[in-house]
């Protein structure tokens, strides 16, 4: 909910990848606090991780594609840097997407 206020709030700059990214991000961590390892969540997680992960690709494609044309350049502040942001969101992702997908079964 924090990820999704910021946008409301008007804190961050409203992008479409980042608000698909947030609310990937978001579903995940939902997922994980469930504790779940029951193969749909980990299904529906995939599924989620791969779009989320999709996106995250795309704009940091985006960011290649203006370093080749020599036309990038970095954001200021640093931190608010698209090309930063969603490198840093496809760890994230991919690192979510694991840790639900391998989380074991607890036996009772």
């Amino acid at each position: 909910m924090g990820a999704w206020a910021v946008d409301w709030l008007e804190v961050v700059y409203p992008c479409p990848f980042c608000r698909v990214q947030r609310t990937i991000i978001g579903v995940l961590g939902a997922f994980m606090i469930l504790g779940s390892s029951h193969f749909i969540l980990k299904y529906f997680a995939s599924v989620f991780a791969f779009f989320g992960a999709g996106v995250a690709m795309s704009q940091h494609f985006r960011g290649w594609v203006k370093i080749h044309k020599g036309e990038f350049a970095w954001y200021d502040p640093i931190y608010y840097d698209a090309f930063i942001l969603s490198f840093l969101a496809l760890f994230i992702i991919i690192a979510q997407a694991w840790i639900i997908c391998l989380r074991r079964t607890q036996n009772a």
